[in-house]
């Protein structure tokens, strides 16, 4: 059996999308249309020219209350799911999975926007979508270059991914030094000759020339580089943009025909990689006058046409349908993914699973579309906003109230005038009586309040949950309580259900869209750690499961949970007790944190599988410490015991010393002595002989003198004149 063709492949798609579940005027899109319009809490149709057009958003204020709880409990912790292995061999996979998935979802795309996006739609239109996809980008960078090398150019050139824009080439200047050597001069020219420039320079033959440099070529040039990159992405989905088959069941990927049909501009799509699109035709489709599409903009923007004048802005519209085909023929229908732009098919591929996920808070029972708030409330809304306007009325027709007047007796222009302190001139004085509407009173308020009772039961969101109950103080503790507890657990049944229905697939499509389209390993920043992980080592998806924890009861009650839960494993734990492991305290810890809505945990507490393992205790360390430490003592004793003989080896030398110092002193003194004795004996002595020599020269100059006065005597004649 031959193929079909491209002709046939786009008129089976087209008329899967005739017949599909949202298509234009069906049942579905008029309540989702609906649902948006007492969202805003636009009029309902059935107004009165001169009465009260008031509105209670009660649905808006019902979704509203409820998003707060849904965002805390998914986006509290560190890690929206946790992926857990089924063996011992998926454990290390597991942690990684876990990390890398929450990272792409919380880093590379904006995880928050994306869960209250899903979960707005989902409250609000029955179903809300996602879409799981890789996304192949170019990154286009543009930079300037100066003063390049000619090697430097040449690498540059050589790049495949760098588009050289401009370029320039010139000769780098000459610098000059007003303290340079002069130039070197040689007789020859090139290759041995004589130089030309001689005989214009005036030299002569062998006479020594400047020689030439060569110039320095530098580059300027002007690049573009084109990086191809990617990613995967999570984007919300409008949900008229999605059909199905009729009678579609859950989940999504289950349906015979599943299709996500949007308008994207020329430009988008040669971003997306297709080529050749300028040509292709702009066919209109319901989507262009889609009731749905006009309510979601309607509230704040009437006109919401988009006609840009730029061919590369103009928008198409692309249906990118999973569908059952039996294309090749063989007479069984494979799943394929087929994107088609108005008459061309653009990819036409083997698909799995598709890769829109849908989640609702109410589910029914066999079938993909759940129930939303709207469905619950819109009777309620209506009746609420009835009952306001009447008693708006009343109010109205009690403050400007209806009058009887005679005819001809009172001046109608001035009855007809309602102003303060008007005048109403009549000619009798009976002329003019009011008409005193009934007042609605309590019977309306007490209306009213069953109105919001009704609302209660139906959501869970009460005024004790708001804080707004006046009452609240005079009931007791534990009705409280229970009014609070029963409340949360509506909200956490829609928690638990997002979690299962949809945030579950999600991750299980973001799993599986790493592990496929990711050719390297891939490094990111994990509690304040670089790690590296290769989702291609993650063999098989099936081996892990995802959980998302959710606590029961008030945020309060769960931290007091927690903490005496934490109190009888340390109990447990000091009483030796193996029924606690360290692991244990720490999920407990952990898991405190998280309900405080304290995000790094791992600032506070170490993960007890984290830290390196300690030695195993030795069976005769006993012994071996017992030896060390009679070794230890005996080593002191001897020591002590040489200490002493030390001592005592000094004090003998001391006193040796000290003996003999004093003998070296006695010695020395007596010495001292003989040589004092000695030095006075000479002393004397020499004391002696000169005064014997004193004595003798004396002798001598008296006989020097008798001897010349005996001369004188003899010789007078001989003296001296005068003498």
């Amino acid at each position: 059996m031959a193929g079909m063709t491209d002709q046939e492949i786009i008129k089976q798609i087209s008329e899967e999308v005739r017949q599909s579940v949202g298509y234009y005027s069906t049942e579905l899109k008029n309540q989702r249309t609906e649902a948006l319009k007492y969202f805003y809490g636009e009029d309902f149709g059935n107004e009165l020219e001169g009465r009260s057009s008031y509105v209670s958003p009660d649905v808006r204020d019902t979704i509203l209350w409820i998003m707060p709880s849904l965002m805390r409990i998914f986006t509290g912790g560190d890690n929206i799911v946790r992926f857990e292995p089924q063996g011992p061999e998926d454990e290390k996979e597991a942690d990684q999975a876990t990390d890398y998935c929450n990272y792409v979802f919380q880093r590379m795309n904006d995880g928050f926007l994306v869960l209250y996006t899903w979960f707005m739609d989902a409250l609000m239109s029955k179903n809300g979508f996602v879409k799981v996809y890789w996304d192949e980008y170019t990154e286009v960078k543009t930079d300037t270059y100066e003063n390049l090398s000619d090697d430097e150019f040449v690498m540059l050139a050589q790049d495949d991914d760098i588009e050289i824009l401009e370029h320039t080439q010139f000769d780098a200047p000459q610098e000059t030094s007003e303290y340079s050597p002069p130039p070197q001069m040689g007789p020859m020219g090139p290759m041995g000759q004589p130089s030309p420039m001689m005989g214009q320079m005036g030299g002569q033959p062998g006479q020594m020339m400047p020689q030439a440099q060569q110039p320095i070529v530098l580059h300027d040039v002007k690049i573009r580089t084109k990086t191809t990159k990617g990613k995967c992405c999570i984007t919300p989905i409008p949900p008229e943009e999605v059909l199905t088959n009729k009678n579609p069941i859950a989940p999504l990927s289950k349906n015979r025909f599943v299709a996500h049909m949007r308008k994207v501009s020329i430009s988008e799509l040669k971003e997306m990689g297709y080529k050749d699109v300028d040509n292709l035709k702009t066919v209109e489709t319901f989507l262009d006058f889609d009731q749905e599409t006009l309510a979601r903009f309607s509230f704040d923007e009437p006109d919401i046409k988009d006609d840009p004048t730029d061919p590369v802005n103009r928008k198409i519209w692309i249906c990118e349908a999973y569908i059952c085909l039996d294309v090749d023929g063989d007479g069984i229908a494979e799943k394929r993914r087929i994107t088609v732009a108005g008459d061309r098919i653009l990819e036409n591929e083997e698909a799995g699973s598709s890769k829109l996920i849908s989640l609702t808070s109410c589910p029914v029972p066999h079938k993909l579309f759940g129930l939303s708030i709207y469905d619950i409330m819109w009777d309620l809304q209506l009746l609420k906003s009835t009952i306001f306007r009447q008693i708006l009325d009343n109010m109205y027709l009690a403050n400007n109230g209806r009058y009887m007047a005679l005819d001809g007796m009172v001046n109608i222009d001035d009855l007809l005038t309602s102003r303060p302190g008007g005048i109403v001139r009549v000619k009798t004085f009976d002329a003019v009586k009011p008409m005193q509407p009934p007042l609605l009173g309590a019977p309306a308020f007490n209306l009213l309040e069953y109105v919001d009772h009704i609302k209660d039961v139906r959501t869970g969101i009460n005024q004790d949950m708001q804080g707004l109950d006046p009452n609240t103080l005079n009931k007791t503790a534990s009705a409280q309580a229970n009014r609070l507890g029963a409340a949360q657990s509506r909200v956490e049944l829609i928690a638990r259900i997002f979690a299962e229905t949809g945030v579950k697939d999600l991750f299980y499509a973001i799993l599986e869209v790493v592990q496929k389209h990711e050719n390297k390993p891939q490094t990111i920043r994990l509690r304040n750690q670089w790690v590296t992980m290769d989702p291609r080592e993650w063999d098989n998806k099936y081996d892990l499961s995802v959980s998302v924890g959710l606590g029961t009861g008030t945020k309060d009650s769960i931290i007091q949970s927690l903490f005496q839960t934490l109190q009888f494993q340390l109990t447990c734990l000091q009483g030796g007790l193996q029924i606690v492991q360290p692991k244990n305290v720490y999920n407990a810890a952990m898991e405190l944190l998280k309900a405080q809505s304290i995000k790094s945990g791992d600032l506070f507490f170490t993960d007890p599988t984290q830290v390196p393992p300690q030695q195993q205790p030795d069976p005769m360390a006993g012994e071996i410490e017992k030896a060390k430490i009679d070794a230890q003592a005996g080593i002191q004793k001897q020591a002590m015991k040489n200490d002493a003989t030390l001592k005592k080896t000094v004090i003998t030398l001391q006193g040796k010393a000290a003996l003999r110092q004093a003998e070296m002193g006695m010695q020395d003194t007596q010495h001292m002595r003989e040589m004092g004795v000695q030095n006075m004996q000479h002393q004397r002595e020499m004391g002696v002989q000169n005064l014997q020599h004193q004595r003798e020269m004396n002798v001598d100059i008296i006989k020097h003198n008798h001897e010349l006065k005996n001369e004188r005597t003899r010789d007078p004649g001989s003296q001296e004149p005068g003498s």
